[in-house]
């Protein structure tokens, strides 16, 4: 049996599109693990609809303490075999579960690939096969597209005997630094361009919500994934990990001229340490932007960025 875990969070407008894909899903072992957070709106009403409806669905509602909170109460009830996480503003293809089953392995990890639009949903039919280990690098080394949390399945019993859980409080690269630590305990991950999920965007998540002092949760996320890798011996270099994400905000809040954040983030962090890390990174734009930071110097970096993303 498959657990489908659904955090929710004041999503009336698109929830039922949502638990409505599921119910069409061609494969029927599944449960749905409807995880209300506190909503204000009528969430809680379309996920009882459900329940009434169809005991494979189940609702659990708490007090609003964000998305990992929300997903480890689903973890806390899961009964499957299986996990998947789906997000309540986006639907699967009829045939989503089907597919990841199919792909499954033991020690493996099946991840597809995601639509955003409606009309390609369903399409694609290729695979390909990765050592973990290396895809791991390979993502950090960022010569792969970043994989999603919503777009895999997940062994219960590697969750549970590794004690994977997310990070309560941290609302940036939570999902990554979920992933990440199974796929550090596993062998294999297996790649399609099944496009079985409907991602839509949302300019309203905190993905696209802009930068603040919360969004630094993603650096802290960083460091913990950089660490747990370093210490299963699968990177050597956890100080690049780490510096990614560093420069991805340093650069991100001069930008934007965000100097309250800026200085908070150089306050914490050793910035200078870890763009000379970068230097050591692969892309060349990464090194670029590293080098541009070491040469103008932190006060100057700023003061041009902000000012060219204005003009």
């Amino acid at each position: 049996m498959i657990s489908i875990i659904i955090p929710i969070f004041n999503a009336e407008s698109y929830l039922e599109e949502c638990l409505s894909s599921i119910l069409q899903q061609s494969y029927v072992y599944y449960e749905v693990i409807c995880v209300n957070d506190g909503s204000s709106d009528k969430s809680p009403e379309i996920c009882q609809k459900y329940v009434d409806i169809d005991d494979r669905f189940k609702l659990f509602n708490k007090e609003n303490s964000g998305v990992s909170a929300a997903r480890n109460v689903g973890l806390a009830h899961a009964q499957g075999d299986y996990i998947c996480f789906v997000d309540a503003d986006d639907k699967i293809h009829r045939n989503y579960l089907k597919q990841l089953l199919s792909l499954h392995q033991d020690g493996t990890i099946p991840i597809c690939s995601y639509a955003t639009n409606i009309k390609d949903l369903g399409v694609g039919d290729k695979k390909n096969k990765y050592e973990a280990k290396k895809y791991i690098r390979h993502i950090f080394d960022e010569d792969i597209p970043h994989p999603n949390l919503w777009a895999m399945l997940f062994d219960a019993k590697i969750i549970k005997d590794n004690n994977i859980q997310f990070v309560v409080g941290c609302i940036k690269n939570e999902d990554t630094e979920f992933f990440v630590k199974y796929m550090a305990n596993i062998n294999s991950v297996i790649v399609t361009n099944y496009k079985g999920y409907y991602y839509r965007v949302n300019p309203n998540s905190c993905m696209n919500t802009g930068i603040d002092v919360r969004s630094l949760t993603s650096i802290e996320a960083q460091a913990r994934i950089a660490n747990y890798l370093y210490d299963k011996q699968i990177v050597s270099d956890r100080d690049r990990i780490l510096g990614a994400s560093v420069q991805v905000y340093v650069f991100a809040t001069a930008k934007d001229g965000n100097n309250k954040l800026y200085d908070i983030i150089h306050d914490k962090y050793d910035v200078k340490y870890f763009m000379a890390c970068m230097l050591r990174h692969p892309r060349l734009s990464r090194k670029g932007v590293s080098l541009c930071y070491l040469l103008l110097g932190r006060p100057i970096f700023y003061k041009v960025l902000s000012f060219v993303s204005r003009v």
